[in-house]
């Protein structure tokens, strides 16, 4: 079940991606990618700076991405991949990275995306049936940003899987007491300090959860555990340390500090933001999340710890990004830095599908059929194109954040309602977003041979379609 499950994601995801990059931040992972393959260099070409303001200058002049490296080391296949596709079709250049490499680089979070939802379900399956695990996988897979951030090139998703995998492992080390787990855990939490240096705020959360998990132990076997656990946290510590002083000529200076709106403030905006803005609520744009209080005390008295971990991940990363300068995520779709903790929200929802009574399966339905819908906005729209349109006319970032009526989940709603059925013409964001619906095959059809893109097209329906039924096929079993 766990492979036609990820496939079915995979092809779900492959199906909706976009075929481009976004924003800057996605661009300067791609850039490194491209500089580490073709140049064997961490910094990034002279030609970045006419395209895109320019990111921090380091160690003799020369130009640094403040990202972590893990996620363009990770994707130097997806280039390679784009590569071929160059070489087999012979398609135009855009700015300094091959546009068939930019295709490439936006399937990058398809895999991860789809890899996450498997790792969720197999995680789910250690506390619920196997129907209440697929229920909620689904939650996560179609009925959350996991879907829409499937499309970008963020390093979110990637954060998301560390973590999951990171928790899961911890959970075997728990169960079998196999050293090996541990290290898979502990390895997995500093690929995620690699993929993002701020992702440090997660090792007390996951060391809690194991001294909770194993306080029993006698004192020199605890030692022995803790020593395991953070070893391959303080090489991956080391290694980020290493990776600034070759940037920076300093173990702690990681580039962010020199960016615009990297001070911390006070959380309230923040904390506001997103938990109850139009614009970047983290219940607006996951509307399955509304069931989560009606699960908490359940999960708390079944699982105490791990309802602690999935509490403490959420308040940590809550806490930490509503005080930055940058909380919104820069002009994202929704609460971006929040993604990596949505399925340790999404976890304790077993309990409620548990439950029989009708009235809350009727709940439940509506607002998994809300979630899909806000996710199929999400995915139609060129989110970046559409904070543009709102500058424009507003001269600001405010109104899309606080302002209901052009709220992204709003306005992404009007243009595919104007697509679809000329719904709102004389609308002014409607009337200004000039590009077709978001998606890879429409995007390429001037690119690419139309047998080509129908092929590919069709390949990824049927795959999607024949996962599923093998899917409900195993569940009816």
């Amino acid at each position: 079940m766990k492979r036609s499950l990820s496939s079915f994601f995979l092809s779900l995801y492959l199906f909706t991606a976009s075929g481009h990059l976004y924003v800057l931040d996605e661009t300067l992972i791609a850039f490194l990618t491209k500089r580490i393959v073709e140049d064997k260099s961490l910094s990034l070409p002279d030609s970045f700076y006419p395209i895109a303001p320019p990111p921090v200058i380091g160690r003799d002049n020369k130009l640094y991405s403040p990202c972590g490296i893990a996620q363009s080391i990770l994707a130097i296949p997806f280039y390679l991949f784009g590569r071929l596709i160059d070489m087999a079709f012979n398609l135009d250049k855009v700015a300094s990275i091959d546009y068939p490499c930019i295709l490439s680089f936006s399937l990058f979070n398809s895999f991860v995306t789809a890899l996450s939802a498997a790792i969720f379900f197999i995680i789910s399956r250690r506390f619920y049936s196997q129907k209440t695990s697929f229920l909620i996988t689904l939650f996560y897979g179609i009925g959350s940003m996991a879907w829409p951030y499937s499309k970008y090139f963020f390093n979110q998703p990637l954060t998301a899987l560390c973590l999951l995998i990171a928790f899961y492992t911890l959970y075997l080390y728990i169960q079998t007491a196999s050293f090996k787990h541990l290290i898979l855990s502990g390895s997995f939490i500093g690929l995620s300090i690699l993929t993002r240096t701020d992702n440090l705020i997660v090792i007390p959360v996951f060391f809690l959860y194991l001294l909770l998990s194993i306080k029993n132990e006698q004192q020199t076997n605890l030692l022995k555990t803790i020593a395991v656990f953070f070893l391959p946290i303080v090489l991956s510590v080391m290694m980020v340390a290493l990776y600034n002083f070759i940037r920076f000529d300093s173990f702690f200076q990681t580039g962010y500090g020199d960016l615009k709106n990297s001070e911390f403030y006070s959380p309230i905006e923040g904390l506001y933001g997103m938990l109850f803005s139009s614009g970047k609520s983290i219940f607006l744009y996951n509307p399955i999340l509304f069931l989560l209080p009606f699960c908490l005390k359940d999960f708390f008295l079944r699982r105490k710890n791990e309802a602690i971990l999935c509490g403490l991940l959420f308040f940590v990363f809550l806490f930490t990004y509503s005080g930055w300068g940058c909380w919104d995520g820069g002009g994202t779709w929704g609460p971006r830095f929040l993604l990596p903790i949505i399925p340790f929200l999404i976890l304790p929802m077993g309990l409620f599908i548990e439950e029989k009574r009708g009235f809350k399966k009727a709940i439940l339905s509506v607002l998994f059929l809300f979630s899909i819908f806000v996710q199929i906005v999400g995915i139609s729209v060129d989110f970046n194109a559409y904070i543009k349109i709102t500058r424009k006319l507003y001269n600001s970032d405010l109104p899309i954040v606080f302002y209901p009526e052009i709220s992204p989940v709003a306005g992404h709603t009007k243009i595919l309602m104007n697509k679809l059925f000329g719904y709102a013409p004389g609308d002014p964001v409607v009337k200004g977003y000039k590009k077709p619906l978001d998606f890879w095959f429409i995007s390429l059809a001037k690119l690419i041979p139309f047998e080509v893109i129908s092929c590919i097209f069709l390949s990824l329906v049927i795959s999607a379609t024949i996962n599923l039924y093998l899917l409900l096929r195993k569940l009816q079993q």
